[in-house]
C-alpha cells in the first residue's frame, strides 16, 4: 500500500507541476507554428498554446484510479486514433465523460469523433506507470503530449503533431522513437541507452545528441538544419538518412568520402537532395544495399565490393559509377540513372542494362519481384526484349 500511495501522490504532484508549468507559459508568446495556428477554429486564435493545453487538461476525468494517468495528451482534431499496445487493460479517457477499453495486449486502433465544438481537448490514458508498451498517436493534432515515466514503453510513433516539446524522462525502455514532421527544437536521449531507432526528419532540430545511444542502428534525420553530426559511438548503424541536410562534419571531421567508414555495419544510405560531397567510397561498408544519392552533387561512387539490392541516382551529377558484374547480383531490382550525366554515355547503359540479374528467380527472402530500371535513354532500346525476359521493366518517366 506504501508503494501505491507513494506513486498517486508522485502522478498527481506531476500533474500540478505541468498546470505550474503552463500558467508560467501563459504569458509567453504562443506556438509559431503555422500548422498549429491554421488548424484552430477562429474563436480560440486568442489563446496561447499554453492556455489550450491548461484548459484541456483542467477537464481531467474524476475516476476511481484517480490520477492513474501516465500519458496525457491534448489534441486540436475533431477525430483521433491511438493505437496501444500494454502489459494490462488501459482506458482511454477521451474526456471528463467518454471513454474506450483497451484490453491487454490488443493491438487495434481506437478512433473516436468529438461531437462538440471545443477547439481542444484532453485525452487520458489510464494504466499503471509500467503497462504501457507501445504507443502510436500518429497524425492526432497534437499540441501536447505527456509520456513521462512510462518505464516499459518501447515504441512511441507520434509524427505528423505540432509538439514543439518532448519529455522522453523515464522512459528507459524506448528502443524506438518516430517523432517525425513535429516542431521540435531540442530533444533529450541522453537516457536512452536501449533505443534502436531514432526518426525526427523535418522537426526544428540544429543538432542532435546520440553520444549515449550506443545501440542506435537507425538513424533518420533528415530534412532539418543540422550541420555537424557526432556518431562516434554509434559505430552499430545500419540505416543512416540524412537527405536535405547542410552537414559540414560527421565524428567532428569535415565530411568526405570515407565518412561512412565507420560504419561497418551500414546495410541503407540516404543522402537524398544533398550538396557536400561529390564523390561516395563505400568499399568500407560491404553491407550496403540500398542507396539513394537522387538529386545530389555525387559525381562519382565506388560500390565494387557492394551487392545492391537499390541504386537511385535520379537527376544526381552522378558522371562515374564504379561497379561489377557481381554487384548488381543476384538481389538488385531498381535502378534509376533518370537524368544523370551517366546516362548519356552510350556504353554505361549497354553495360547497366546487360548486368542487371535475372528476376525470374526467387531473391534471398525467396520471392520473385519485378526490376525496375529507369532512364531516359533511347539506347536502351536495343535491350527491351531482353530484359523483358529476365522480368524488369524499363520506366522513362
Amino acid at each position: 500500500m506504501k508503494k501505491g500511495k507513494m506513486y498517486l501522490s508522485s502522478i498527481k504532484y506531476r500533474y500540478f507541476m505541468l498546470l505550474a508549468c503552463i500558467a508560467i507559459l501563459v504569458s509567453a508568446p504562443s506556438c509559431s507554428s503555422d500548422d498549429f495556428e491554421n488548424n484552430l477554429p477562429e474563436e480560440s486564435e486568442q489563446l496561447s498554446k499554453a492556455e489550450l493545453i491548461e484548459q484541456a487538461l483542467s477537464q481531467m476525468p474524476q475516476t476511481r484510479a484517480a490520477d492513474l494517468f501516465p500519458v496525457m495528451m491534448v489534441t486540436t482534431q475533431k477525430t483521433v486514433s491511438i493505437i496501444c499496445y500494454a502489459n494490462e487493460s488501459v482506458i482511454i479517457h477521451w474526456n471528463s465523460i467518454d471513454e474506450t477499453l483497451v484490453e491487454r495486449e490488443d493491438g487495434n486502433e481506437k478512433i473516436f469523433t468529438y461531437s462538440d465544438d471545443e477547439p481542444v481537448h484532453g485525452i487520458w490514458l489510464e494504466a499503471s506507470a509500467d503497462a504501457i508498451m507501445s504507443l502510436d498517436v500518429y497524425s492526432d493534432g497534437l499540441i501536447f503530449l505527456d509520456v513521462v515515466n512510462n518505464i516499459n514503453l518501447t515504441n512511441l510513433s507520434c509524427g505528423y503533431n505540432s509538439l514543439d516539446t518532448l519529455n522522453l524522462d523515464g522512459c528507459y525502455s524506448l528502443r524506438e522513437l518516430y517523432a517525425n514532421f513535429n516542431p521540435l527544437s531540442s530533444l533529450d536521449l541522453t537516457h536512452l541507452s536501449e533505443l534502436r531507432t531514432l526518426a525526427v526528419l523535418a522537426t526544428q532540430l540544429t543538432d542532435i545528441d546520440v553520444s549515449n545511444n550506443p545501440n542506435l542502428e537507425e538513424l533518420l534525420v533528415g530534412y532539418n538544419q543540422i550541420t555537424d553530426l557526432d556518431l562516434t559511438n554509434n559505430t552499430a548503424l545500419k540505416h543512416i538518412g540524412i537527405e536535405v541536410l547542410p552537414l559540414r562534419t560527421i565524428n567532428n571531421i569535415p565530411i568526405n568520402v570515407k565518412s561512412f567508414a565507420a560504419f561497418p555495419k551500414l546495410e541503407i544510405i540516404n543522402m537524398y537532395n544533398t550538396s557536400f560531397l561529390d564523390s561516395l567510397d563505400l568499399l568500407d561498408n560491404p553491407l550496403v544495399r540500398y542507396i539513394d544519392i537522387s538529386w545530389s552533387t555525387i559525381t562519382q561512387m565506388n560500390i565494387s565490393n557492394l551487392q545492391i539490392d537499390y541504386l537511385n541516382a535520379k537527376f544526381s551529377q552522378l558522371i562515374d559509377l564504379k561497379y561489377t558484374l557481381g554487384n548488381l547480383k543476384p538481389d538488385c531490382y531498381y535502378i534509376n540513372i533518370i537524368g544523370t550525366p551517366f546516362e548519356k554515355n552510350r556504353t554505361n547503359v549497354y553495360f547497366l542494362a546487360s548486368s542487371v540479374p535475372d528476376r525470374t528467380k526467387p531473391n534471398r527472402f525467396g520471392s520473385i519481384q519485378r526490376g525496375q530500371l529507369y532512364t531516359t535513354s533511347s539506347d536502351i532500346n536495343v535491350f527491351l526484349t531482353p530484359l523483358t525476359d529476365k522480368n524488369w521493366v524499363v520506366y522513362s518517366e
